[in-house]
């Protein structure tokens, strides 16, 4: 029998098959739409800087875009960076990461990072990054949309 007509049978069977499950109800489930969060980068704090000097010139990215700095920030102040960001949005298929930099000359340095995933804890966080000599804090709010 030719490769093309064996293809064309057992496509037509699978389907048969898939069909009769559906009709006698044994068909895999249905998948239920993602969950989605919102997150909100609320403050940000230096407990140490990465350059040991009294502060970094720090930059923040979600899912690999700039959304704040390169700002001056002096270790031991607390920014209210939730002023000057959108609500960042993610499904539960998806992550989103949140990684924290200190731009240097010649190469920056990353502090660290967080993701949200599937089953974050809602409310608001306390994050702590830490990399490269440098100690960096965050509240963050996460809050399940539908």
């Amino acid at each position: 029998m030719p490769r093309r007509i064996r293809r064309a049978l057992l496509g037509a069977g699978l389907s048969a098959a898939a069909t009769a499950g559906l009709l006698a109800g044994t068909a895999g489930t249905a998948h239920a739409a993602p969950t989605v969060y919102s997150v909100r980068l609320a403050w940000f704090e230096i407990e140490q800087t990465q350059d040991n000097n009294s502060f970094d010139e720090v930059y923040l990215k979600v899912n690999g875009s700039t959304v704040w700095g390169p700002h001056d920030v002096s270790a031991n102040l607390a920014v209210n960076i939730g002023a000057s960001l959108p609500t960042f949005y993610y499904d539960s298929d998806h992550t989103l990461t949140v990684e924290a930099w200190d731009r240097d000359p010649g190469r920056d340095d990353r502090v660290g990072y967080f993701r949200l995933g599937a089953n974050p804890q809602l409310g608001v966080a306390g994050i702590q990054l830490r990399g490269n000599g440098g100690v960096y804090d965050m509240i963050i709010d996460v809050e399940r949309v539908n």
